[in-house]
C-alpha cells in the first residue's frame, strides 16, 4: 500500500515537473501540427523522374519540403500554376513564345518509345502552397501516373473496384500516405523519399545532412535533362495578355509568388517614371 502511494506521488510530481519545465506550446502539440508533422515516406519506385525534379525543387530552389493538406483546392491550385494552356503538348514555337527555351531533344530523351510528355507541380497542387508560382517541369507521362482504385457502384450496390489512371504519380502516393496516417484536411506533413534509383537530387536531399553542392554543379549541354529546365508562370503578360514563364536560374527561390522580372533602372526608361506597372492576373485573351 505504502509503495502504491509511493508511485503515484512520483508520477504526480513528475507530471507536474514536466508542465513547469517544458513550455505550454510544446505540451500542446499534436502530430500534424506545423511543429509536429507527420512524416510521409513516400515509395518512388517508378517514378524515379518525378521524385527528382520534386526534390530539386525543395534543395535547390527553397520550395517547402513540409506542406499543408488541402485537396480541396487542388484544381484551382492547378489553373494557378500553368493548366490553363496545353504545355504538354504546345510546338516548340508556342513554348519559346512564351519564354519557354528547352531543346526538342532533352523533351525527346525524357520519354520511352509510345510514351508522352506531362507536366510536374513540384511544390504539388494538393497542398496549401500550391498554386501560385509553382515550380513546373517537363516529365515522362508513363512516370507522372497514378492508379486509384476506385469503386464500381451497380444499382445502389458495391461489386468491386477499377483502376482509374490520372497524371498525379507522387500525388497518388501522397494520398494513400494521407489515408494510412489518418492526416485530415489542414494538416501539415513532411516530404522523404526513398527507392529512388539514381536520382541525384533526392540522394542528396536525404542525405544526413542535406547536399546543396549538387545545385551549383555544372553540365554540359549534351548532360543536361529535363530536370535542369524549370520554369515558373511570371507575373508580367507577353503581347496580346499572353501568358509567360520565366525559366529559373540558380540564384531564384521559390517565393509562392508569380516571377516578377526586375524592375528597369532609371537610366533604361529615359523619360519614363521609374518602375513598371503590374497588370491584373487574368488568362489569354
Amino acid at each position: 500500500m505504502g509503495s502504491t502511494i509511493l508511485f503515484l506521488i512520483s508520477v504526480t510530481f513528475s507530471y507536474l515537473w514536466l508542465s513547469f519545465a517544458l513550455p505550454t506550446d510544446i505540451l500542446r502539440r499534436t502530430l500534424g501540427d506545423e511543429n509536429e508533422p507527420f512524416q510521409f515516406q513516400l515509395d518512388c519506385t517508378g517514378k524515379e523522374q518525378v521524385c527528382d525534379v520534386d526534390c530539386k525543387s525543395i534543395l535547390c530552389f527553397g520550395a517547402p519540403r513540409q506542406v499543408q493538406w488541402d485537396p480541396e483546392h487542388a484544381s484551382q491550385h492547378r489553373r494557378e500554376s500553368y493548366n490553363r494552356l496545353p504545355l504538354a503538348s504546345m510546338p516548340q514555337a508556342d513554348r519559346e513564345s512564351r519564354g519557354i527555351f528547352i531543346p526538342n531533344q532533352v523533351l525527346a530523351n525524357a520519354v520511352l518509345t509510345g510514351d508522352s510528355l506531362s507536366i510536374e507541380e513540384s511544390v504539388m497542387a494538393s497542398s496549401a502552397e500550391g498554386g501560385v508560382g509553382d515550380i513546373l517541369y517537363y516529365v515522362s507521362r508513363g512516370q507522372n501516373s497514378g492508379v486509384y482504385p476506385s469503386p464500381i457502384v451497380k444499382q445502389s450496390q458495391h461489386i468491386g473496384y477499377a483502376n482509374i489512371v490520372k497524371p498525379t504519380a507522387v500525388g497518388s502516393i501522397v494520398r494513400h500516405q494521407v489515408e494510412a496516417h489518418h492526416c485530415g484536411r489542414g494538416k501539415w506533413y513532411n516530404k522523404n523519399f526513398y527507392n529512388f534509383g539514381n536520382a541525384e537530387y533526392c540522394a542528396a536531399l536525404m542525405a544526413v545532412p542535406s547536399d546543396h553542392s549538387i545545385c551549383t554543379k555544372e553540365k554540359k549541354d549534351l548532360e543536361k535533362t529535363v530536370i535542369d529546365y524549370p520554369f515558373m508562370e511570371q507575373l508580367e503578360r507577353g503581347p496580346h495578355r499572353k501568358i509567360m514563364f520565366h525559366m529559373l536560374n540558380p540564384s531564384d527561390k521559390w517565393t509562392h509568388q508569380y516571377y516578377k522580372q526586375p524592375s528597369p533602372k532609371r537610366e533604361d526608361i529615359y523619360g519614363e517614371k521609374e518602375g513598371m506597372d503590374q497588370k491584373e492576373y487574368i488568362g489569354d485573351d
